[in-house]
């Protein structure tokens, strides 16, 4: 009989080391031993480990959905109801049950913290606006799991792409937390009011972040593929939107208030029109569409013009946040989606030059070099017969010429 393997006992190992009567290495989330027998890595709550800081127990203000919050991952145990609201206290009281023997997730914990420090400095425009911001969508986080959990979800995708070696395990993390939060989103989606349209409206800006950017990360050699999440994603913000609009009074008079006037005032004042788009009146007008169609086109073209002069008129740094980049999808209308879910040539050329602008953008985390890879998609999608109306965004992203006058297609 093989003599038992001997070991040095580590009382603060994985449990599941210790299940095996094998020395830990202690790495954390996933030990080396764990991660090479692929097993699951659980750690138990230790009171003296430097890296754990213990909360005092919270009393719920209604009975927890999870009975406990597994460490590494998975779900939050929501401390308020999702229509309740906090006037006070700690960001952390989300991560106590409000028991004796409640664990705090460390994984968590950093998501956000890193959201408040540094993803929330590149998603709005000003410094006002990033103290602003922080701390209205953390606290209302805190009243509305939901919320919460995207809040979580999108830092684990921004620390993913600040630490490459770690990339899948923060990609995987990020999606557990996408999963939750889009449930219990769509538990509330019908029941929006004065109350939780605000929190409804902060996720939508979250998650559509989060969404734009894992489809355009995941643009390979499958177009179609691309096609069908992004058509998917724009009609789910165009209809959560829609239901926001309604409330847009009572928005206005939120904490949100400001942030939302000062984008309306930008979009409304003296801009510097290179008129990027105007080529392109000449395919819509000769295109084989019926008139309700070209009349569609032209509005999602005049719409990208004004987002072209908008960002025009940007300084430098403000080319490497968010702000607004993807609102064109959204203001353009229903039937542009749809000739864009037909993969309509003249649709698909409208994208292509919607590229420069995301081109612009390549400095955020968010976009990278999506605006690159959406055109060399979209010309190898469409071939060569359409090579000609496609030669200013070519030019503008490999030659920079994106504020020049757009060369003519005749």
């Amino acid at each position: 009989m093989a003599p038992r393997r001997t070991h040095r006992k580590s009382k603060r190992g994985c449990s599941e080391c210790k299940r095996r009567h094998i020395k830990c290495d202690e790495t954390r989330p996933i030990c080396v031993n764990c991660t090479t027998s692929k097993r699951t890595c659980k750690w138990e709550f230790d009171v003296r480990a430097p890296a754990t800081t213990q909360i005092e127990p919270t009393k719920a203000q209604s009975t927890p959905t999870d009975p406990q919050l597994p460490a590494g991952g998975g779900h939050l145990t929501p401390v308020v109801s999702a229509g309740s609201h906090t006037t006070g206290g700690s960001p952390l009281a989300i991560f106590s049950q409000g028991r004796a023997d409640s664990i705090v997730n460390i994984d968590h914990l950093e998501l956000l913290h890193h959201f408040y420090t540094d993803t929330c400095r590149t998603v709005v425009r000003t410094q006002d606006q990033i103290e602003l911001y922080s701390k209205l969508v953390i606290a209302q986080g805190i009243a509305n799991p939901f919320l919460m959990h995207e809040i979580l979800a999108i830092s684990a995708i921004h620390i993913g792409i600040l630490r490459p070696h770690r990339r899948e395990y923060y990609h995987s993390l990020a999606t557990s937390l996408q999963s939750k939060a889009l449930a219990d989103f769509n538990e509330i989606l019908s029941r929006i009011d004065a109350t939780s349209c605000l929190p409804v409206l902060l996720f939508s800006h979250l998650i559509g972040l989060h969404t734009f950017h894992d489809i355009f990360n995941v643009l390979k050699d499958d177009f179609n593929t691309f096609m069908d999440g992004l058509v998917g994603c724009v009609r789910l913000l165009r209809g959560v939107n829609l239901v926001t609009q309604t409330w847009r009074d009572v928005l206005l008079q939120s904490e949100l208030g400001d942030i939302m006037r000062e984008a309306d005032q930008a979009h409304c004042s003296e801009k510097t029109s290179h008129g990027e788009c105007s080529p392109l009146r000449d395919l819509i007008d000769a295109a084989d569409l019926s008139l309700s169609s070209k009349e569609v086109c032209r509005e999602a073209l005049e719409k990208l013009q004004e987002y072209f002069d908008v960002e025009n008129g940007y300084p430098g740094e403000l080319l490497a946040t968010t702000n607004v980049i993807f609102a064109w999808f959204v203001t353009a209308s229903s039937q542009y989606t749809e000739l864009m879910d037909q993969r309509r040539p003249e649709a698909l050329i409208l994208l292509a030059y919607y590229a420069v602008l995301l081109h612009r953008r390549r400095k955020s985390w968010v976009v990278g070099d999506a605006g690159q890879r959406l055109l060399t998609s979209i010309t190898t999608h469409l071939g060569r017969r359409w090579e000609t109306w496609l030669a200013w965004p070519k030019n503008a992203i490999t030659f920079g010429t994106s504020s020049n006058t757009p060369i003519s297609a005749a």
